[in-house]
């Protein structure tokens, strides 16, 4: 005669229905018991570990993907764009951007790299904080996203800015 082995579960385990010859009825459903033990197990495996806010002075712990809480992320947007001004105040307006269109048409290719690849912005030779003209077109020219960031860095570092 076999003998009846209770299985090993959870506390949370669904008990099935179904009964032995000898009339058990509290045998756990192994599919049941198999789910439980899934979740617990699903709590149980760790997330990317939090890191500080990086704010100086805040002790907040913030998800791996950001690097401010939300309390300084509008700290930071706020102080930046008080700062600079938005693009309108700067000069950047439908007018701007009608005359980029069109530059950009008669100008297609990024005028920084070996191989020719689309320009994106119309980028100020002499930046405007320097005491280049916003409208001169000899002032203007054709870059991709990523040659205008590098040109933008250098410019600030030139200038002693943090980036």
């Amino acid at each position: 005669m076999k003998t009846w082995r209770p299985h090993v579960v959870s506390a949370n385990t669904r008990w099935s229905a179904r009964t032995t010859r000898g009339g058990h009825s509290r045998i756990p459903s192994c599919q049941c018991a198999m789910a439980d033990r899934n979740k617990q197990e699903r709590r149980i495996l760790p997330s990317k570990p939090m890191k500080p806010c990086s704010h100086t002075g805040c002790p907040a712990l913030v998800a791996s993907g950001t690097s401010v809480c939300p309390k300084h992320a509008t700290v930071r947007h706020r102080w930046d764009a008080d700062r600079r001004g938005s693009s309108g105040e700067r000069g950047y307006t439908h007018q701007w951007h009608q005359y980029t269109i069109m530059y950009l048409r008669n100008h297609p290719l990024c005028a920084v790299g070996d191989h020719p690849h689309a320009a994106e912005l119309v980028d100020h030779i002499i930046p405007l904080r320097q005491g280049g003209s916003m409208w001169d077109e000899e002032n203007h020219q054709p870059l991709c996203r990523v040659h205008h960031a590098h040109k933008t860095a250098e410019d600030l570092r030139r200038r002693g800015v943090a980036s």
